[in-house]
């Protein structure tokens, strides 16, 4: 299984970078080549956002399973649990 992750972590970082250089030498240099990179960056950044916001519209934050509230306004930091209320 590790050799699985190697794999695809090499491939991952080996083919954009094969991609970039044969782009700076056949393509028009370094300057459009980061100008190129950064925008697919970006597209595959607001891709995944989409993803996201799409897949859990609501977006809310769950709520604590064990959320209590204590009644006093303030004391002097002992807690025998007689003062807290669910909520």
């Amino acid at each position: 299984m590790l050799s699985v992750l190697l794999v695809v972590r090499h491939v991952g970082m080996g083919v954009p970078s094969v991609i970039a250089g044969v782009l700076i030498v056949h393509g028009g240099g370094l300057i459009a080549t980061a100008r190129d990179y950064t925008l697919f960056i970006l597209v595959l950044a607001g891709a995944a956002l989409a993803g996201l916001l799409l897949t859990n519209p609501s977006a809310q934050p769950a709520r604590p399973a064990c959320a209590y509230v204590s009644r006093r306004a303030s004391g002097n930091g002992s807690h025998d649990g007689r003062d807290v209320q669910p909520l």
